[in-house]
């Protein structure tokens, strides 16, 4: 196991642990499908300046299929603060809000039974470590619901998850430094 922190929580298969799985798996499948459930006002989230915008953009990351409400927050919010500091805080409220994907593929490797399928860790490892894992700030910069996928298949393969976040918060802060810049120009 590839993460430490993670190895040291589930360190022994005790009913505890697997009860802990179990509710990272609903938790992190009830936040994946948020939006079906609940409608979310981001621009009035907006309102509340930085902390909003980190609201919204972790909620947009860690939801399936929502990322245009996410990054729209940051060109308008690009246009009333400081562009460098709203991409800094957007990557960080990105990359904390596609963990939530990669907690869902980890947690469903012993929720579903999949650590008896060798094969698909080996593909999953394959696809997410490719090349040092260039894929994942490559997905992380451009606006699609793929990146999602990749978050899953990072946490079923037990990709550092330090390292993930930090993948993503490069390719998160790249994407948002120019539209956070472009926003000026916008709004």
């Amino acid at each position: 196991m590839k993460n430490k922190s993670l190895a040291n929580l589930l360190s022994t298969k005790t009913t505890t642990s697997k009860i802990f799985l179990v509710g990272l798996f609903i938790f992190s499948t009830i936040l994946l499908l948020l939006p079906l459930f609940l409608k979310l006002d981001f621009r009035a989230l907006l309102a509340f300046g930085l902390v909003g915008l980190f609201v919204v953009n972790f909620l947009g990351s860690a939801t399936l299929f929502l990322p245009a409400p996410a990054i729209f927050s940051v060109a308008i919010a690009g246009a009333s603060f400081n562009p460098f500091v709203v991409a800094i805080v957007a990557g960080i409220a990105s990359a904390l809000g596609e963990s939530v994907a990669y907690i869902f593929g980890y947690s469903s490797t012993e929720v579903l039974n999949l650590k008896k399928h060798k094969l698909i860790f080996k593909v999953t490892n394959t696809i997410v470590s490719w090349r040092g894992g260039v894929l994942i700030p490559l997905f992380a910069f451009f606006p699609n619901p793929l990146f999602d996928g990749l978050g899953i298949l990072a946490g079923i393969s037990e990709y550092p998850l330090k390292r993930f976040i930090i993948l993503t918060f490069i390719g998160r802060f790249i994407r948002n430094i120019g539209v956070a810049y472009l926003g000026i120009f916008i709004w």
